[in-house]
């Protein structure tokens, strides 16, 4: 996500039609390797999918929601995120010189609120 609106740094304060997306198909267009991203929670994931995916015209990527690593998702503890987590390293690598792995944050640039 390149910016939002929020008032706060809790994911439930952004402003949906502030949201503005990078630009991905630029960066796809690029890396023509990735063929994996890993979401950094639901939100990264649903932002992605609704704002990112239908823009591309490759749809072959394959999409790994992951568990938020934010103190305020408290539901898994520390063990069972890092089990999670470690499906990173995990992935088989073929061409290592030429794989590319995206990850992807929901780390906005955050504006103040709207007035």
């Amino acid at each position: 996500m390149a910016t939002c609106e929020r008032e706060s740094s809790l994911d439930a304060d952004i402003v949906s039609a502030s949201v503005q997306a990078n630009d991905f198909s630029a960066f796809f267009a690029v890396h023509r390797s990735i063929d994996r991203v890993f979401f950094n929670g639901a939100a990264a994931e649903s932002s992605f999918r609704r704002l990112v995916l239908p823009q591309l015209e490759r749809c072959s990527l394959n999409l790994v929601r992951l568990p938020s690593t934010s103190p305020a998702h408290a539901a898994q503890n520390y063990a069972t995120k890092l089990a999670a987590w470690s499906a990173i390293v995990a992935v088989p690598i073929s061409k290592p010189a030429q794989r590319i792995i995206a990850f992807l944050n929901f780390s906005p640039q955050i504006n103040g609120p709207r007035r």
